[in-house]
């Protein structure tokens, strides 16, 4: 069976698998950069329920936005997204990989999965699912950019010209169901007559593990400032990994709560003080509006476990 034809019977039935639109499609591709499809899915039908079009999304406010992402994390792409999807609506939609790459935030895996989605680009996608599969059809020991290279090169090769959109799909949905970290389902496998690791019996010697990156600790005082039925909220500044969304305000003094969450790579420590005098730049929100602010998630948590 080639991989096509297990994709065209096994492939998941996903909203964005069902339409063309550019900007659904795009839109879907941002929010799986670093998430499960599992999580992704009730975010991405309520995204497209609240901004069905380009210019739903164009016209909406900011803080909107950024609450209907809520939740997602990396703020980043979702800011990225919106800006993107202004310029489109000015300007039309790009068309081929070239031109994807140079919207605000696009890659070169999300510009290859578009390009080939949408334009019928033959360039090949490759993310974590695919290097699992290339390292284990060829038993490739390669690790970091040597084996990212040698990926893309190799599904260039093979990619469907007639459906290179679907082949990309067809790939990653391989490693994804099938081809899988732990507990692969090799038997049945479209590739496992080519696939060298099987044939060797080392199939979980492949991929070859990368050195984890040191963790970087960071604690993050953050002040708890109460009045009446309302808590001060500032908007975090340009730069910030949460710019443009509300956040306690930074502050001093003795701890009495915390919570621990990782961005990218760093351990961040929000720690909750109570200091005397609240900043300038803060805004007094009511208890009962905020669930309607976009709030950083761990924020929400240090905020849950003091009972806000």
């Amino acid at each position: 069976m080639s991989l096509l034809d297990w994709y065209d019977r096994h492939g998941r039935d996903l909203p964005w698998r069902r339409t063309r639109d550019p900007y659904a499609v795009w839109v879907s591709e941002v929010m799986l950069q670093q998430t499960q499809v599992a999580t992704v899915l009730p975010y991405y039908e309520r995204w497209m329920a609240r901004f069905p079009t380009a210019a739903s999304l164009a016209n909406a406010d900011d803080e909107t936005i950024l609450a209907h992402w809520q939740g997602l994390g990396y703020y980043r792409r979702c800011r990225n997204l919106l800006e993107g999807v202004r310029q489109c609506v000015a300007n039309g939609f790009p068309m081929g990989h070239d031109a994807w790459r140079a919207m605000p935030g696009v890659g070169d895996y999300t510009a290859a999965a578009l390009a080939s989605i949408l334009d019928g680009e033959p360039t090949p996608v490759v993310d974590g699912n695919v290097e699992r599969v290339y390292a284990r059809v060829c038993a490739d020991p390669s690790t970091g950019d040597t084996r990212r290279k040698a990926a893309r090169a190799w599904a260039q090769k093979l990619i469907s010209h007639e459906r290179p959109g679907d082949w990309n799909q067809a790939i990653m949905e391989l490693g994804a169901t099938v081809c899988r970290p732990r507990q692969p389902k090799c038997p049945t496998c479209p590739l496992l007559s080519e696939c060298r690791a099987h044939a060797e019996g080392r199939v979980h010697e492949f991929p070859t593990p990368k050195p984890r990156p040191e963790t970087l600790n960071i604690d993050r005082c953050v002040g708890i400032y109460r009045r009446d039925n309302t808590i001060a909220l500032t908007q975090a500044e340009e730069g910030d990994w949460w710019t443009g969304l509300w956040i306690l305000p930074p502050a001093t003094g003795p701890e009495y709560a915390r919570v621990t969450t990782t961005v990218t790579r760093h351990r961040v420590t929000l720690i909750a003080v109570e200091p005397d005098e609240p900043p300038t730049n803060i805004m007094w929100i009511k208890r009962e509006d905020l669930a309607d602010i976009p709030i950083p998630a761990p924020f929400r948590k240090l905020l849950a476990k003091l009972g806000i």
